[in-house]
């Protein structure tokens, strides 16, 4: 049998992609960004009959991967996108994730780009230190560049607490905790919102859902920091994706107007002029057809 290439494995990345296909993926990823020397590169997900596919290029021979683990594992780490139309004009291409692709249906080809500050950011961390993270070139900061990214984790804290006192009693930043805010802040760098008070926004919003406080009694789950500070998560608090649900208002069918129209009593109908009137009509209508079979029966 013969002995194919070995992949690299850096367990310390399951902290970042959350299941190990998708520390496997991100590790062969970083390879080819390394070696592509433009911003992104094209990769097949199976072997085709495109002019451009080699045989053993496509993810799926290189990673031992199903197709559907692969697109299981690339959507813990990657926002895709069907076309280059709807990459181009996405305002937030990454989502707050770490790589994206998008086909183009021109060329047919499907494309890989890279989030290079948060991947940075993120393996440059002394918190998340990885074997894959020395191979990298590590950019230099100097004492200002370093005093600017530096992290007021006690503020966050003290802002959880002050605005979110049901979870923030017994609340401490765990290492993980830092590290999903490091990243959580350059995202917020990235989109030019105030980063303090984007916090204090969705620790607001912590407060008052019920189901993320665990107020609604069929539960005993309860949103923990860390889990308030995944980017995906913490989007979606800030877009009131979990505030209070309103219980609709119940139907109430409109109560009829007391009005002549509908009150009949009030019309002072005379019932035995208009049951005359309708016998005088039904009797000439049988004398007429007693003449004529073929008229109508009115």
């Amino acid at each position: 049998m013969k002995m194919q290439k070995c992949l690299k494995y850096c367990p310390e990345l399951n902290q970042i992609t959350g299941s190990v296909t998708a520390s496997l993926l991100m590790c062969q990823l970083e390879y080819w960004f390394t070696r592509s020397k433009k911003d992104g590169f094209y990769k097949f997900l199976e072997p085709c009959t495109h002019k451009a596919y080699k045989k053993g290029s496509s993810w799926v021979e290189e990673m031992g991967f199903s197709k559907a683990e692969f697109r299981s594992a690339f959507s813990r780490i990657g926002k895709v996108y069907k076309s280059k139309k709807a990459y181009l004009e996405s305002k937030d291409p990454f989502e707050g994730k770490l790589y994206l692709s998008y086909y183009d249906r021109m060329k047919k080809l499907t494309y890989y780009v890279r989030n290079t500050k948060l991947v940075t950011t993120l393996l440059t961390n002394p918190l998340s230190a990885s074997g894959y993270s020395r191979d990298l070139a590590t950019p230099s900061f100097t004492p200002q560049e370093q005093e600017k990214n530096k992290i007021d984790y006690i503020e966050v804290l003290t802002l959880f607490k002050t605005y979110c006192p049901t979870l923030g009693a017994s609340t401490h930043l765990t290492p993980r905790c830092k590290q999903k805010l490091e990243a959580l802040y350059h995202l917020l760098e990235q989109k030019g919102q105030d980063i303090r008070e984007t916090l204090e926004q969705v620790f607001k919003e912590v407060e008052c859902s019920d189901f993320l406080c665990g107020r609604l009694g069929s539960s005993r789950w309860v949103a923990c920091l860390e889990w308030i500070l995944a980017p995906q998560k913490f989007f979606k608090i800030l877009s009131g994706g979990y505030r209070p649900f309103k219980c609709p208002t119940p139907f109430r069918p409109a109560t009829p107007r007391n009005t002549p129209f509908h009150r009949m009593d009030l019309h002072h109908f005379d019932l035995e002029l208009l049951e005359a009137k309708e016998r005088t009509r039904l009797e000439a209508n049988h004398l007429a057809r007693l003449h004529n079979p073929s008229l109508p029966n009115l």
